[in-house]
């Protein structure tokens, strides 16, 4: 879902890649930005937040990140998703209301 920025927010319902964010303005082929990966490895939920190597030229940006830092951003990600989803209602309520304004003056 796009919004009034430059970035699309994905999210998915598996446990890894939670969510994703897309930048719009980047023309140099890179797809995401920023996501939230995690996978289980010894019995370990290992949670870190991926930066896309193209974008900063690291082979290997990624922060590590504890469990309730990433459960965060988990549902700070879909609440940013269901916000992007509500944008357009909440904009052409906006206008409607302005132009009822207008009409009693």
């Amino acid at each position: 879902m796009y919004n009034h920025w430059n970035y699309i927010v994905e999210t998915n319902d598996i446990d890894w890649n939670s969510f994703t964010f897309y930048d719009k303005s980047v023309n140099r082929g890179g797809d995401w930005w920023v996501r939230l990966d995690g996978h289980r490895y010894n019995n370990m939920d290992l949670y870190y937040l991926d930066i896309n190597p193209f974008l900063t030229g690291n082979p290997e940006p990624r922060a590590f990140l504890p469990y309730s830092v990433a459960m965060i951003l988990r549902y700070s990600g879909r609440g940013m998703y269901l916000l992007n989803k509500a944008a357009p209602i909440s904009f052409i309520l906006l206008i409607a209301q302005d132009f009822i304004i207008l009409l009693k003056r």
